[in-house]
């Protein structure tokens, strides 16, 4: 698991670092076109590696999938669309409505569908509830982090794409080192005391303090400092505790709720803080701009980039603030595993 922990989190961190140089080196298209070599070496490697699990027989719960996918696009593009618009836009306001009405029947089809693709009973238990809404803060969180601190690398400190992707490499390593550390520490006092020391720093405003105050002329030492370990420390308990209570549901779900709702926290997250940032960014900038009669230099420029990306991580804080909240509150776990035969029983 602890090894599971870091390869997950290790990847993403590592594709900013070979991103940046197909960037560089090739082309920005080619972010897309790698994907193609990737996914066909693991359709070739997957059916050699990996055994034939026990099959479920059912139909594809296509509706939801159609209506819950249709919903997410929707409401992921009218949240961007206001950046370059406003909430008042007719596209805006289209593409919200939109939005709810997918969203809405996909409750209601799972309700009355046998084979669903996402049963509503299991948010019945609370740890795994629990944990379904502490993935999606953290994935609101920590993609954005990834998104506005490399924007402030390249395009306020001026930073070429292989240079961002270099200036992220201690986060890689530290994200393996904590979450094999993590490892070792769970099987020795639990999955509680981790779940609530993980997410504090970010919460508390320590993780996201120093890039929260970041300015024109910050060393790219202090904008990556605070987030080298507490990812990792974090993937390894939530992955833990989600996996074991998931065992209740096996066979029943046709779905991963964790990956989902961290990717759905991500895309909802960054349609969100981006345009909170360009607000800002716009607002500061009209500033300026009142101050030197019509005229901006590109130091000003600068300063008001910059303003729009603190505000996000500064509500991006508050955001992983919930996130620890609910561990506090919500997830109940016991001090220690231990060696239960029945592991659901012992994690919830």
């Amino acid at each position: 698991m602890g090894v599971y922990a870091a390869m997950a989190g290790a990847g993403g961190a590592v594709g900013l670092l070979l991103g940046g140089i197909l960037v560089d080196l090739v082309s920005w298209r080619w972010i897309f076109f790698v994907n193609v070599p990737i996914a066909a070496m693991i359709l070739f490697l997957a059916p050699r590696a990996l055994n034939e699990s026990a099959t479920t027989s059912g139909k594809m719960d296509v509706p939801g999938a159609l209506s819950a996918t249709g919903g997410m696009l929707a409401l992921v593009y009218g949240l961007s669309n206001v950046a370059g618009h406003s909430w008042t836009a007719t596209s805006t306001l289209l593409s919200l409505f939109i939005a709810a009405v997918l969203l809405v029947a996909f409750v209601v089809i799972e309700t009355r569908t046998t084979e669903a693709l996402m049963p509503l009973h299991i948010f019945a238990n609370r740890n795994r509830s629990g944990v379904y809404a502490m993935m999606l803060c953290i994935g609101t969180a920590m993609f954005s982090m990834f998104f506005f601190l490399t924007q402030f690398l390249q395009n306020v400190l001026g930073w070429s794409a292989i240079r961002t992707g270099v200036g992220f490499l201690p986060m890689t390593l530290g994200i393996i080192f904590a979450a094999v550390l993590a490892s070792q520490m769970i099987s020795r006092i639990g999955i509680r005391i981790p779940l609530l020391v993980a997410p504090l720093p970010r919460s508390s405003d320590l993780n996201y303090s120093r890039a929260s105050r970041s300015t024109v002329g910050t060393d790219h030492r202090v904008a990556t400092a605070d987030r080298v370990d507490r990812y990792g420390t974090l993937l390894r308990p939530t992955d833990l505790d989600r996996r074991v209570g998931s065992r209740a549901t096996r066979g029943r779900s046709r779905f991963s709720p964790p990956h989902t709702t961290q990717q759905v926290g991500g895309a909802l997250g960054l349609a969100i803080l981006s345009t909170i940032s360009i607000d800002a960014f716009k607002s500061k900038l009209a500033s300026f701009v009142s101050a030197s009669h019509g005229t901006v230099s590109r130091q000003a420029a600068n300063i008001a980039t910059t303003h729009g990306y603190t505000t996000a991580f500064q509500v991006g804080a508050f955001i992983a603030f919930a996130g620890l909240l609910i561990s506090a509150i919500v997830i109940r776990a016991p001090k220690e595993l231990g060696s239960d035969a029945n592991p659901v029983h012992a994690a919830i």
